[in-house]
């Protein structure tokens, strides 16, 4: 199973613990060789004019893909899932987040974010679906709590907030 990477610094140390990370990943031998979606794909590329740096893995049907962005927010996405898709968004924010403990500030941020997403290229603009799916849930949302969205998607919004950074965790799954 794939082991969570939170980085806490954007220095070149930071590649050096992508890196590592990304080798303590474990094969998991019983998926199935034939997905219905086939393997995950990045969605990001370091041409797009906002990117900075781009890192892109995939190990068995697991995807991983790190983007630090101009505006210096860093976005980790993992998709998996080989009948069933399940996306994890982990967008990474410098800054003092402590204080904020009214929860619809982070379902703000969440939409905030997918929405800025679509803007970044016209191939992206799918993300304001996600924005939508999030918004149209926003008043029944509890975080840490799974709601569905739209059909068989299922949403969630998790956070974790130290003194000097906040990681807004969205995930998608359908069945």
């Amino acid at each position: 199973m794939l082991k969570r990477f939170s980085p806490t610094f954007l220095y070149p140390s930071v590649i050096a613990l992508i890196f590592w990370s990304l080798g303590a990943c474990q094969s998991d031998s019983s998926q199935p060789t034939k997905c219905k979606y086939g393997k995950p794909t990045a969605i990001f590329h370091d041409t797009m004019q906002t990117v900075a740096k781009h890192f892109f893995q995939i190990k068995d049907n697991v995807g991983i893909e790190m983007v630090v962005f101009n505006n210096k927010l860093l976005l980790e996405i993992e998709q998996s899932g080989c009948n069933d898709i399940h996306q994890q968004f982990s967008f990474v924010m410098f800054g003092k987040f402590k204080n904020i403990e009214n929860d619809d500030v982070w379902k703000q941020l969440a939409i905030k974010h997918f929405r800025d997403l679509a803007q970044i290229s016209s191939t992206l603009t799918a993300f304001n679906g996600w924005a939508d799916a999030i918004e149209s849930v926003k008043d029944k949302l509890k975080l840490s709590e799974p709601i569905e969205v739209e059909g068989k998607t299922q949403v969630r919004i998790d956070k974790i907030v130290s003194e000097d950074k906040a990681t807004l965790v969205v995930q998608f799954s359908s069945q």
